[in-house]
């Protein structure tokens, strides 16, 4: 066994000789060379790592750590802990050493000398373990002390780079919560703004998206507010659907009571129609089953039966306009799509009417 560890200890001694002569002694490059730069430390820091644990676990076979405080399964947590620590941090000040940002003082002190004093300490100090002839020739202070400080000191910065990293981590989440927080203050009151500019005579279309049930409390009941400022809303809402922008006025009715529900059935029709020249125009342009998501017309399907049922009972058959919106969403055929959320509503209201 011993001449194993040997072997993998030369092995360790040629890849930091490696480290130290050839890539650390150089700055770090850019680009293309960069990313070859960095594998060849990752690579170089995996087969020393490698070589090393196998060298520890024969050097504890052989008793080479007694020496360290306690006994049985406490001296090989403690064990583990230092080798692996030791690793971390010189594989650690290898790859970033100069890129440590924040990190505490001492961390960054035994890390900017990491990738050359911790790999010599362990290999000199493991092979004189491993060998016990050369260990019991010599006074145990002289592997057991840099061993020991290397050990520590590792432990010591692990913890400090995790609690580091814990401490950065909660400032960042804090500060994204607060982004959010903020951005959302901030939105909502651009749409207050939005409300209360808006020149409701010509511009009323342009609300009505924030009228509907999905919208803040105090922004819908702002923007429904300012809709029924207009001398004859009703008569606007009913010009809307005629037009192009009939989803608009379905994002009102689907979610809102309006003051005469008579004057509205005849005219619900029509938007109905106006919405399925819509679904046909983009159905028309698409190419390709990339063009198609789930949500596609899920809002403005689920604007039209929600309106569709308030004004059910006054004398029109909503069931002909909303078949004919549901066939419309079949206009490609020749094209395999996933299937549309709002093909499950607009089924789902034929079938119950």
């Amino acid at each position: 066994m011993a001449i194993i560890a040997n072997i993998l200890l030369f092995i360790a001694s040629i890849c930091i000789v490696g480290l130290n002569t050839g890539a650390l002694s150089k700055p770090s490059p850019t680009g293309d060379a960069g990313v070859g730069y960095v594998w060849t430390l990752l690579m170089i820091n995996i087969v020393f790592c490698i070589a090393m644990i196998i060298v520890a676990i024969i050097t504890n076979s052989k008793g080479g750590y007694n020496w360290v405080p306690g006994s049985g399964t406490s001296r090989t947590v403690l064990v583990i802990a230092g080798v692996l620590s030791a690793l971390i941090i010189s594989i650690i000040g290898s790859l970033f050493r100069n890129e440590m940002g924040e990190t505490p003082l001492i961390v960054k002190m035994l890390i900017s000398i990491a990738p050359w004093i911790i790999p010599i300490i362990l290999i000199i100090g493991h092979f004189i373990l491993v060998n016990t002839g050369i260990r019991d020739s010599i006074p145990e202070g002289v592997y057991k002390w840099p061993l020991s400080i290397i050990g520590g000191l590792s432990i010591l910065s692990s913890v400090l780079m995790i609690g580091a990293f814990i401490f950065q981590s909660n400032i960042q989440y804090a500060a994204n919560v607060d982004k959010i927080v903020q951005d959302d203050v901030d939105n909502q009151q651009r749409l207050k703004d939005d409300i209360d500019s808006c020149d409701i005579s010509t511009g009323m279309v342009f609300i009505l998206v924030l009228t509907n049930a999905y919208q803040q409390a105090d922004v819908r009941e702002r923007a429904i507010a300012k809709v029924k400022t207009h001398p004859d809303y009703q008569g606007e809402l009913i010009h809307i659907l005629q037009t192009g922008y009939a989803s608009e006025a379905f994002q009102f009715l689907a979610s809102n009571d309006v003051d005469d529900k008579k004057r509205f059935p005849e005219a619900v029709i029509v938007g109905i129609t106006k919405q399925t020249e819509a679904f046909r125009e983009t159905i028309k342009s698409t190419y390709s089953a990339s063009d198609y998501y789930p949500e596609l017309f899920q809002s403005e399907s689920e604007c039209v039966v929600k309106t569709a049922d308030k004004f059910k009972g006054l004398g029109v058959d909503f069931k002909p306009a909303i078949t004919d919106l549901r066939k419309a969403i079949n206009g490609r055929p020749d094209i395999k799509r996933p299937e549309l959320i709002s093909e499950q509503i607009l089924d789902k209201w034929l079938k119950n009417n």
